[in-house]
Parts: C-alpha cells; sequence; structure tokens
C-alpha cells in the first residue's frame, strides 16, 4: 500500500506480511528523506495480532472520522 504524500510530499510504502504461527512483518519504505538519514529509510517491526487489531481500529476510527460517520 502506498500512501502518495508522504515525508517531503513523496510516498511512503507500508506492507504487512502476515506469517502462520508468528507475528506479522510490517515494513516501512520512506522516500523523499535526506542523504544523511538513508540508512533508515526502510524499517521492519513485527506486530502482534492484539497489535494489528488495533491499528485495525485506528484504521477504522479515522474513516469514520473522515466521513463524518464518527458519533464525534
Amino acid at each position: 500500500m502506498i500512501i502518495k504524500e508522504g515525508y517531503n510530499g513523496k510516498p511512503l510504502e507500508i506492507r504487512i506480511y502476515g506469517r502462520k504461527y508468528e507475528n506479522a512483518q510490517v515494513w516501512l519504505e520512506q522516500t523523499g528523506i535526506p542523504e544523511a538519514c538513508s540508512k533508515y529509510q526502510e524499517t521492519l517491526a513485527y506486530a502482534s495480532i492484539a497489535e494489528l487489531l488495533a491499528l485495525k481500529k485506528e484504521i477504522d476510527d479515522a474513516l469514520m472520522a473522515i466521513t463524518g460517520l464518527s458519533e464525534e
């Protein structure tokens, strides 16, 4: 999944891979960061099922707010 307007207006790519009986791999790849920080262009984290569900809820909440369907 690519977010078109990431840091410095450059794309941010998010990749999530499920792994049977293990935590999911969550990859973030940033473009547009300064050369001095280029070693941080790609980041790997491991997310548990609970963390993935919390992320899904955050996304759902954001969608509800953006569309005006939330109660806030």
